[in-house]
């Protein structure tokens, strides 16, 4: 090298290659000597690959992780494509450090790094894993986007991550009424997403959509799963649960119609229940109670006959269609003829509508002992003014009322068994209940003192 300018270059060339191999063959057994070897050796021949690859190696061998990386990594490593491997293994020791010491965002950096030399699924989940510790969704999100196809069929633990990855993300989302997150999160497909699995998240997205009072977003949804496209692929017994939810949501807000009397649309969601769930027995109690509601009790009382009584509901719909045969006969003027009072009481004594025909019943029975002396003394100085002068139980009427309300509050919005308008029906004898007292009692002096 140095007597010779002509020769020089290989010279050098070959003294770089001697030391590399010294270096080399001390790599193991000491990796200091080895260090200071392959560094004179990248004196001689600057950038060589190999002699960098080696020079990491046994800088990580004593111990300095962090500068090994820096050496390996210089240009991000894109400058020594042979230290790419290596560099992709110290970068994964150092964010297997860095997330146990849960410094995530110093793991992110490092996973991140890795998997962009080496692409694999591990690395790119354990991406999403940091950036979900970080509250990071796009970056968990960015992150599985690029695992999904590189899961291969045989990696059943990558899998298994990916699904409980998107298990908590879709059903957070939910919670939140993201759907479009839902969405993206349901359209992965890697190696074991389908299935059953897949199904019974679509299930609980629209169940805790219906819980958000998306109602229309919920049915959609469900009666999607159940459409042509899922035929071949959605599994008995998931088929089952959608027909259910379904079922119950229509049943529901038929309840809801009837119980504001509008008749017309409870049955149609009666109709659509039944689509779902043909065989529900409970069902058809609803819709006889929308039957009920045309004024058509009788034919009503037939359906409910027809029908097994151990039915859960059974006794309850008889009271009710019972109690508005007392209705019925009442608004025909049919007050001494023969009352279902008795049958509606038989039928479930404890039912809300059974109280409101009695003090439908009430408000029109005159009070016993009350002769006509009592009447003209009442009528001369008592609080309330009698309408046509007839004293009647207008107290026990409120009283029933106000049991029949107690107990409606008491069974809750929820409950499927109530009669056609009858929160209508309440607070119409409420009003002509009071309306007297009120007209009476406000012109007295008390009344205008107070």
């Amino acid at each position: 090298m140095a007597s010779d300018p002509e020769d020089r270059a290989a010279a050098q060339r070959e003294l770089a290659s001697l030391k590399f191999a010294q270096a080399q063959d001390k790599a193991k057994q000491d990796p200091a000597a080895a260090e200071k070897l392959v560094r004179e050796s990248l004196t001689l021949a600057p950038g060589d690959e190999k002699a960098v690859d080696l020079l990491g190696r046994v800088i990580h061998a004593q111990g300095r992780l962090d500068e090994a990386i820096q050496v390996l990594g210089e240009g991000d490593g894109k400058s020594c494509d042979m230290c790419k491997r290596y560099l992709s293994v110290l970068l994964l020791e150092r964010a297997g450090k860095r997330e146990a010491a849960k410094d995530f965002e110093g793991a992110r950096t490092d996973y991140s790094r890795a998997t962009e030399l080496i692409p694999d699924a591990t690395t790119a989940l354990a991406v999403a894993r940091s950036s979900e510790q970080l509250g990071d969704l796009e970056g968990m999100t960015r992150a599985i986007e690029k695992a999904v196809p590189l899961i291969r069929p045989e990696d059943t633990a990558a899998q298994t991550e990916f699904l409980g990855f998107r298990e908590r993300t879709v059903l957070a989302a939910a919670g939140r009424g993201d759907v479009a997150t839902c969405d993206r999160w349901l359209n992965f497909f890697p190696p074991g997403a389908g299935g059953d699995g897949w199904y019974v998240l679509q299930l609980r997205v629209a169940q805790e959509l219906y819980r958000q009072k998306k109602v229309d977003v919920a049915v959609t949804r469900a009666r999607t799963m159940l459409g042509s496209t899922h035929t071949d692929t959605l599994p008995a017994n998931r088929k089952t649960e959608f027909q259910r939810f379904l079922a119950d949501i229509y049943r529901l807000q038929g309840v809801g119609y009837l119980r504001e009397g509008k008749l017309a649309e409870a049955d149609d969601n009666f109709r659509l229940a039944m689509e779902f769930l043909p065989g529900d027995d409970k069902i058809k109690l609803l819709r006889a109670l929308a039957i009920g509601g045309h004024h058509e009790t009788e034919k009503a009382l037939q359906v409910v006959k027809a029908l097994p009584k151990e039915t859960k509901g059974h006794a309850e719909v008889m009271a009710i269609l019972e109690s508005m045969q007392v209705a019925d006969r009442l608004a025909e003027g049919d007050v001494e003829g023969p009352r279902p009072r008795s049958r509606a009481q038989a039928a479930s004594a404890e039912t809300p509508e059974v109280h409101v025909a009695m003090a439908e019943i009430l408000f029109i029975t005159p009070a016993a002992g009350v002769n006509k002396g009592i009447v003209r003394q009442l009528k001369k100085s008592g609080i309330v003014k009698y309408p046509n002068d007839e004293v009647n139980r207008y107290g026990e009427a409120l009283s029933e009322l106000a049991w029949a309300r107690e107990q409606a509050r008491g069974l809750g919005e929820g409950y499927l068994f109530r009669g056609p308008g009858i929160d209508a029906r309440m607070a119409n004898l409420d009003r002509q209940l009071r309306a007297f007292t009120r007209s009476r009692s406000s012109s007295t002096p008390t009344a205008r003192r107070s």
